[in-house]
């Protein structure tokens, strides 16, 4: 099993870079938000007089500031419709301002505010306090150029939740304050990807913070395979992270931690679900269970932090990193390494199918191998494909289970050293071999033994009979 990436399509961060400083002097008509009075749209003295109201129900070629400073934030609600501000020649979203570090605020708790079509990326949070909250059952749609939180480093908490039922899609989710928060409370967030980039174009230099708790992280249609990196932290809280890759094949490379808050409270552990890759390749320490509903997660870095993984009908489970307890149910598969690996498990309990490639004598390198700390339960199927041609007697040790526990089951239909055949060739199975001693018995790990195939043995008999003969005569 390989992971075959998607191409990496990172034309959305490009252009929140090449953003640069924040400008107004190119938009139509730009309309900026006070909140003198109120958090209605509706009511113009929250508006600067000129050009007055911001226009909503319809597509413009405006930029909308939010600057409230002390006054209300803007809140956009159903009555507002579907809005979209495409700037041709700029932003569409500004929130805050760096002149004179107005804080900005706006709450989408309806209806679908869109900057699609804008030339430059949305800020939220200009070198001053900027918060967008995305809740109950509204609709954000950032410019194709990308979203930055925070777009300087002079003052305040760049803030982007989403919460409720509500929905933001994005291009490039870019973080770049001095310190920026990304909450997903509910609701589902669409990226192409998430990073640390700062207005310099120098990653991993602030303080950002990502937090999974109940809301759907969602791969975009142009989603790039390093898809959540460099952020300072990436916490799972109470809620747990939802990941659904949505056909595409994605990498985290962020470690996703325990909610310190919790304590030693599990937090709501890991969920992946739709079809295509998810990819872990860090240390993370999450401590709920991680549950693989669809598509295949791979693990290459260590979740052995998380109470149990378990693998559903339909999906799979691979890599050659580590895990804690692993359950593979019935209908489920695991297939370790990522062409060919071994995959380290606490205690392992398999109804589903274990399925591996057997491409040469090496373990990790050659064959596939699950390296088990803990129980073995075996009740499911077993499954291989052949990439060599294996010599007589040849030991391939599967499974190597710590300690003195015996393994408990067999693989369904295979009873101890019962034949299997993977593509034209033959192999005996054993419970009780021992990988120290290279032997088909005396220990308690699960071996294939190569056997010759019927042909071959067929001949032979045929030659023994035919030398008998001859003596004879």
């Amino acid at each position: 099993m390989k992971l075959k990436p998607n191409p990496s399509l990172l034309a959305g961060a490009t252009l929140a870079l090449a953003g640069g400083v924040d400008s107004a002097s190119a938009a139509l008509n730009t309309y900026q938000w006070n909140g003198t009075t109120s958090t209605a749209w509706a009511t113009g003295s929250n508006w600067s007089a000129s050009p007055g109201t911001g226009a909503s129900g319809n597509s413009t070629d405006s930029r909308l500031n939010v600057y409230n400073g002390a006054g209300q934030a803007l809140v956009y609600t159903t009555s507002q419709g579907t809005t979209v501000y495409a700037n041709i020649t700029g932003r569409g979203l500004v929130i805050s301002s760096a002149t004179g570090g107005i804080a900005g605020s706006m709450e989408i708790t309806g209806g679908s505010f869109s900057t699609l079509g804008s030339a430059q990326s949305d800020i939220i949070g200009n070198n001053a306090t900027g918060i967008l909250t995305v809740s109950g059952t509204g609709a954000f749609i950032g410019s194709a150029a990308g979203t930055i939180v925070g777009l300087n480093s002079g003052g305040g908490t760049s803030t982007f939740t989403i919460g409720g039922s509500g929905s933001a899609t994005v291009t490039t989710l870019q973080l770049s304050a001095a310190t920026t928060v990304v909450n997903l409370d509910g609701g589902t967030l669409t990226a192409n990807q998430i990073v640390d980039v700062d207005n310099s174009g120098v990653t991993a230099n602030s303080n950002t913070t990502f937090n999974f708790n109940g809301g759907t992280l969602t791969a975009g249609a142009g989603a790039a395979t390093a898809f959540m990196t460099g952020l300072s932290n990436a916490y799972v809280k109470a809620g747990g992270a939802k990941i659904d890759t949505n056909g595409k094949d994605i990498t985290i490379g962020q470690a996703l931690r325990h909610d310190t808050a919790l304590g030693a409270t599990p937090d709501g552990g890991l969920s992946k679900s739709g079809a295509g890759t998810l990819s872990l390749s860090n240390t993370s320490t999450y401590t709920g269970a991680t549950t693989v509903t669809q598509g295949t997660l791979l693990i290459n870095g260590n979740i052995t932090s998380s109470s149990l993984t378990t693998v559903k009908t339909g999906a799979v489970l691979g890599g050659s990193g580590s895990v804690g307890a692993l359950t593979i149910e019935a209908g489920g598969t695991l297939a370790p390494g990522n062409s060919p690996g071994i995959l380290n498990t606490g205690n392992y309990n398999q109804a589903g199918t274990l399925s591996l490639e057997l491409n040469g004598t090496t373990a990790g390198s050659g064959y596939d191998q699950i390296n088990v700390t803990g129980t073995v339960t075996l009740s499911g199927a077993l499954a291989a494909s052949v990439a060599y041609t294996p010599i007589n007697d040849q030991l391939l040790f599967i499974l190597l289970n710590d300690g003195s526990d015996a393994i408990s089951g067999t693989f369904s239909g295979l009873a101890q050293g019962g034949l299997v055949t993977f593509n034209g060739f033959d192999w005996r199975i054993s419970y009780t071999a021992d990988s120290t001693g290279n032997t088909f018995t005396g220990g308690n790990d699960v071996a294939l033994m190569a056997v010759p195939e019927p042909g071959v043995a067929l001949l032979c008999g045929f030659g023994l009979l035919a030398l008998l003969r001859r003596r004879r005569e």
